[in-house]
């Protein structure tokens, strides 16, 4: 049986050779263990400690502790923390990730997560994890929901149960980037329910792919507390930079 699992993987390895997130270039084996080759990597900058202590977008002023987004506004979550900035590389591989059926990126993007915050999450002590729900339509004609992806791996390396149905996304909206801050709420309102009611959890941990004002990140996190649950915390996969 060993054998066998053994030819499978190399069999496996031979037919879907290993890819590059950033450029879909094959990857040679010294770049194997990074996840990227060495022209994507060096434009990917994973998110360090320099970091708004709310929305953890990366500061280039030390001696501030919010970004200028969350020092003029009230959140509904805890803490967010991102793995990467959305820039360079990282543009291509959340493309690919989330409308080419990329979903095996999901475990480099959670072990790159694990190795920045696995210190963090495990200090978390969460009762589960959330992704955020996509439209049921939309994620009909996708065929997953990339938050859901991410989430599973998170939920796993964390050996907490993953609660993907407990939020349902009850109607359409519009893509929030082509939206001002103020068009982002009014997009959102009454956008996510609780399904499953009879769940009691006291803390959890919110996940999304890209995090850009935390419009969306928000407004679940404002229907879980509706609902008893005492704190949200976040974790995205990408984030901009913050102001």
């Amino acid at each position: 049986m060993t054998i066998h699992r053994k030819f499978t993987t190399i069999l496996r390895k031979l037919v879907y050779p290993s890819r590059c997130p950033g450029c879909d270039a094959l990857l040679y084996p010294e770049e194997q263990s990074i996840g990227f080759c060495r022209s994507c990597h060096a434009t990917v900058r994973y998110i360090g400690d320099q970091v708004c202590v709310k929305c953890g977008k990366p500061l280039e002023d030390n001696t501030r502790e919010q970004c200028g987004d969350c020092s003029r506004r009230h959140h509904y979550f805890v803490q967010n923390r991102a793995v990467y900035l959305y820039q360079g590389a990282i543009k291509g591989a959340m493309y690919r990730f989330k409308y080419s059926n990329r979903r095996n990126y999901a475990s480099l993007f959670a072990m790159d997560a694990w190795n920045q915050f696995g210190t963090w999450l495990n200090s978390l002590r969460v009762d589960g994890v959330v992704p955020v729900p996509m439209y049921a339509k939309k994620e009909r004609v996708r065929g997953y929901n990339q938050a859901q992806v991410f989430a599973a791996q998170i939920a796993a390396l964390m050996d907490v149960p993953l609660y993907d149905r407990l939020v349902v996304r009850v109607r359409a909206t519009e893509p929030q980037k082509q939206l001002d801050d103020k068009k982002r709420k009014k997009n959102l309102e009454n956008a996510f329910k609780i399904r499953q009611s009879g769940v009691k959890l006291r803390k959890i941990l919110l996940i999304d792919d890209i995090y850009t004002t935390g419009s969306t990140m928000d407004e679940v996190a404002r229907s879980l507390l509706a609902v008893g649950v005492q704190q949200v915390y976040c974790l995205s996969i990408c984030i901009g930079k913050g102001c």
